[in-house]
């Protein structure tokens, strides 16, 4: 299953209960939303390996 979007609420309120540092979860959250959302156009199409 294709991954569509990444909601960085989610994935904070995901990560909190795993880490005691909540800056690192507010700055993960955002990073991988910002990854994500540029990269989007490259991982929406398919691969062929040669």
């Amino acid at each position: 299953e294709k991954i569509a979007q990444v909601n960085p609420q989610i994935l904070r309120d995901d990560l909190t209960p795993l880490f005691s540092d909540s800056q690192f979860v507010n700055s993960f959250s955002q990073n991988i939303n910002k990854i994500f959302t540029s990269h989007l156009r490259a991982l929406a199409q398919d691969t062929v390996a040669a």
